[in-house]
């Protein structure tokens, strides 16, 4: 909700947004929040419940401009002229196929969760995991979309294509 909340908020106010992008204290300071906001150094989960909410919140929203203004400033790479522009924009297209698949798809493995806690400091490890499974999880909904859409009666009712 939060992140959609941002999109709408970008959106309606895109003129502002990119002012803001344009400046330069924006991204120093937004670069400075989401790493003492993801930082495991000050325990923020050690604090009252009620204070636990606002580091977590910083931190996905500082973390999610930071995404926005990665894409913007490399927008001219992620067009249809490219590799990578064609795969996201592939992927894009398919956002709502995707999100309501994955709750199908997304394997239980219950032995992850004591490994990444045993190896919980390790960054790399967490991103790599997490990178590996949204991959396979992506791949296989898209796979599974095309083949629903090939059903004229799934593409019109499932994804209200004619």
């Amino acid at each position: 909700m939060h992140f959609f909340v941002l999109g709408n908020l970008a959106h309606r106010y895109w003129g502002v947004v990119l002012r803001l992008f344009a400046s330069k204290w924006l991204f120093p300071l937004v670069a400075i929040i989401a790493f003492f906001t993801c930082a495991d150094i000050f325990k923020w989960h050690t604090l009252r419940f009620e204070w636990t909410n606002i580091p977590k919140t910083l931190a996905m929203y500082s973390t999610m401009t930071i995404v926005v203004m990665f894409f913007h400033h490399y927008k001219d790479h992620f067009t249809r002229e490219t590799r990578m522009g064609r795969g996201l924009q592939y992927i894009g297209v398919r956002t709502l196929d995707i999100y309501l698949l994955h709750f199908i798809l997304m394997p239980k493995l219950p032995m992850v969760g004591p490994w990444l806690n045993e190896y919980h400091p390790n960054f790399i490890v967490d991103v790599v995991c997490a990178m590996s499974v949204a991959l396979v999880v992506i791949a296989f909904c898209c796979l599974v979309s095309n083949v629903l859409r090939i059903s004229p009666l799934f593409k019109e009712y499932l994804f209200g294509r004619k």
